[in-house]
């Protein structure tokens, strides 16, 4: 099936033919409280969804029932895709605080911070995880990592506002500012290894990787393709008019490395 969130708090659901799914009595499969502007995702027949009222649910995939009790006290809204790793749900809310939840039960793990008093900025990207340890970039360049049992291993501040959600590469993590610089570090240490501002455009997208290039779209409607160690940019730049949607790889539409 897929699943699509309003910023009427509605959830359509199409099966593989594009028919309309819905739940008994209502128009939709759905309908939570709050606008629905995270994307959601799926695991094992569950779908979780956030709403930027701070709601966060369980669904069963099928039945649009709840399969552990929903969650209405996350402080902040959501509006960051929502993250799963294991038998973990991470969520990064608006209130600027990291909560990791067990997936099943929605049951809190750990929060970062730990007390509200000392929220952060608001996270506006998503979080991230690879190698064990989740990243998260607040809207205004503050970077953490943590492991999943919600340790601070390291932590950067980047001078500018970040829209973008961050790419681990291999041993690296690599974050787009608003601006278009890109920002490279190592991911067990945090060491910046490079800052490179080449493309001259805001960008508030998910970048994609393949090979050594990273693939992002910029609100001037170009789609640019950047070396992360290097910072060089592939030419030609190409228009395109999709540019506020994240990018996805898929290796049959890559040829030399070119979007064609």
């Amino acid at each position: 099936h897929v699943y699509i969130g309003t910023m009427g708090g509605e959830i359509f659901a199409f099966n593989r033919n594009g028919e309309l799914i819905v739940s008994s009595g209502q128009d939709s499969f759905c309908n939570l409280p709050g606008e629905i502007i995270s994307t959601p995702c799926y695991d094992n027949g569950t779908l979780y969804v956030g709403t930027k009222s701070g709601y966060l649910c369980a669904l069963d995939c099928l039945k649009a029932e709840n399969v552990a009790p929903a969650r209405d006290d996350l402080e902040g809204g959501i509006v960051a895709s929502l993250l799963i790793e294991g038998d973990f749900l991470f969520v990064a809310t608006i209130g600027g605080r990291l909560y990791c939840l067990f997936k099943d039960t929605l049951e809190t793990h750990w929060v970062y911070p730990e007390f509200s008093t000392l929220s952060l900025a608001p996270f506006l990207a998503s979080p991230v995880s690879g190698h064990d340890i989740v990243i998260a970039v607040t809207g205004e360049g503050q970077m953490l990592a943590l492991n999943y049992q919600g340790d601070l291993l390291w932590e950067q501040h980047i001078s500018e506002s970040v829209r973008a959600t961050p790419l681990i590469v291999q041993q690296f993590v690599c974050v787009y500012t608003q601006s278009g610089c890109l920002h490279v570090f190592e991911l067990k240490t945090g060491k910046k290894k490079t800052s490179e501002n080449v493309i001259n455009a805001y960008l508030e997208t998910s970048p994609a990787c393949n090979g050594s290039y990273i693939y992002i779209g910029a609100t001037n409607e170009y789609f640019y393709a950047q070396n992360y160690m290097t910072g060089n940019l592939r030419e030609p730049c190409f228009p395109v008019k999709n540019e506020h949607c994240p990018i996805q790889i898929s290796f049959f539409l890559l040829q030399k490395g070119y979007p064609r």
